[in-house]
């Protein structure tokens, strides 16, 4: 049997979060074809089984949350929303646990939250009423303290949705401690495959077996870096809403079999380079990695205290990485999102960032995250724009900017 999924994003990532899943689902579901995903602005609807359905949960980095569609009906008042909020089979999600309530209005002459709210939470204790759920039922769905129910009406229609993630999908489990105005997980994540995506030979990954170095040198607690790591990796490090489905050890349940995926399998060809001004950053970074799993060794990965601004140490970290050009061509990409807005002074503007980068050694792929109103030069150097992303951040508009070698360079 298929549901209706909503993979909900941050605004202006809906078509990077449905090239995600047209890359990894024919290892999710070897056995089927993808079906067509629509497009909606914060994100994509698509039909699919519902064990597949939720185990998005484990393998997608850029959505915020996976939302199962529940129910939609014709909807113009009060009445009428309690009424069928009891009478519909909650069963298989709800079981008498604290339950958050999400509400948006468009053209609906229904637009009153705490009305819609006291709604929703009655027709749920009616239910409750007329239908008793097990007791094992309880303690499974009370063990789980994230719970999310989102109701959207549309001029005379309301839409029904269940979050099946509990907490959002960037926070992924593995993190300690992060500094101020931290880049979210699942906005890194999308850094990454913007940048893979430009490479002539379509989107980066393992089975390519071509050694692939990034620096960042802004690395904060090291989202980017470890966020690259792990994209084609489950996320093992959290729990879900769905795994806490009242359903989930029902008998004749469809997710009674379901079951998380095998461990990470971290051998990759990355080297990891990352440096930062502050020194506690730094040791963020080293636990962080530690905690997701990525061996730090030399060899493999470097993690540094230095200043970008210093001359010298610019010089040793381009050496570190360009050192065996000649001898071994490296493939290395410079992805970063530099400090900016009130909370952190910005070291360098991006034309003067761009400058100091050029002259670090033949990188493949150059990006910054910076507000969107920030011009950057078409070209720079030995580099020019090849694309930009723009989405949003935190409320704010910002743009990622990509450069590539110049052809003539």
């Amino acid at each position: 049997m298929k549901e209706t999924f909503f993979l909900q994003t941050p605004p202006g990532l809906e078509k990077l979060a449905k090239k995600e899943l047209e890359l990894k689902f024919p290892g999710l579901a070897p056995q089927q074809a993808l079906p067509s995903a629509q497009m909606e602005r914060g994100g994509l609807s698509i039909e699919l089984p519902v064990t597949i359905g939720l185990t998005l949960n484990y393998w997608l980095k850029i959505p915020n949350r996976i939302l199962l569609r529940f129910a939609h009906f014709k909807c113009r008042d009060i009445p009428k929303l309690f009424n069928k909020v009891s009478k519909m089979d909650w069963s298989p999600f709800y079981a008498g646990q604290k339950v958050n309530f999400h509400i948006s209005s468009h053209q609906s002459r229904l637009f009153d939250d705490r009305k819609i709210s006291k709604a929703l939470e009655d027709g749920l204790a009616q239910y409750l009423k007329r239908q008793e759920p097990k007791e094992k039922a309880k303690r499974r769905a009370h063990s789980f303290g994230s719970w999310h129910i989102y109701c959207r009406f549309e001029e005379d229609w309301c839409t029904l949705s269940i979050d099946t993630s509990g907490e959002r999908l960037g926070l992924r489990g593995y993190k300690s401690d992060v500094g101020l105005a931290p880049l979210r997980e699942n906005l890194a994540a999308a850094l990454f495959l913007f940048t893979s995506l430009s490479e002539k030979e379509g989107p980066y990954h393992r089975d390519k077996i071509k050694a692939l170095t990034l620096m960042d040198p802004f690395c904060g607690s090291g989202s980017l870096l470890t966020e690259t790591a792990l994209f084609y990796e489950p996320n093992l490090f959290r729990n879900y809403a769905f795994e806490f489905f009242p359903s989930w050890e029902q008998k004749n349940s469809p997710l009674k079999d379901l079951r998380r995926p095998s461990a990470l399998n971290l051998d990759l060809p990355y080297f990891l380079v990352g440096s930062d001004i502050e020194n506690a950053r730094i040791t963020t970074a080293h636990q962080n990695f530690k905690a997701a799993g990525i061996i730090e060794d030399e060899e493999d990965h470097i993690l540094i205290q230095g200043d970008i601004l210093d001359k010298e140490f610019c010089q040793r970290m381009a050496k570190n990485i360009f050192g065996a050009q000649k001898s071994n061509p490296v493939h290395a990409w410079c992805i970063t999102n530099p400090p900016y807005g009130d909370r952190i002074k910005q070291p360098l503007t991006g034309p003067q960032l761009l400058e100091n980068l050029n002259d670090w050694g033949p990188w493949q792929r150059i990006g910054l995250l910076l507000p969107a109103d920030q011009k950057l030069p078409k070209k720079v150097g030995h580099y020019q724009q090849h694309s930009r992303l723009l989405f949003e951040h935190g409320g704010l508009k910002v743009a990622f900017t990509l450069y590539e070698p110049h052809p003539k360079s």
